[in-house]
């Protein structure tokens, strides 16, 4: 049985693929990211409460594991996954 939420993941992917995230809200972006970390959840709100309790995108990759996992539905899994991003740019700038 497919997810709920597989065709809106289908189109945010395929339109990724087609145009890059240029055109994307923040909350979109978060909303990909976190499809990798919670294959079967509503990525859409966790995007939005990470956004709304952070204040921009810019503050969410910037915040600590602790400071992510007091939203509701961010688990010690999914808040390494999102802060490691941070980690993984500045050694991309390096490199």
């Amino acid at each position: 049985m497919q997810h709920p939420n597989e065709g809106h993941r289908q189109r945010l992917r395929q339109r990724m693929i087609k145009e890059g995230l240029t055109n994307f809200q923040d909350h979109e972006v978060l909303e990909m990211l976190l499809f990798q970390f919670l294959p079967r959840k509503d990525t859409n709100k966790l995007a939005h409460n990470l956004l709304n309790k952070f204040g921009s995108f810019y503050n969410v990759l910037n915040a600590s594991p602790t400071q992510l996992m007091e939203v509701d539905g961010v688990s010690e899994v999914t808040a390494c996954n999102i802060a490691v991003l941070k980690e993984v740019f500045v050694r991309y700038k390096k490199s």
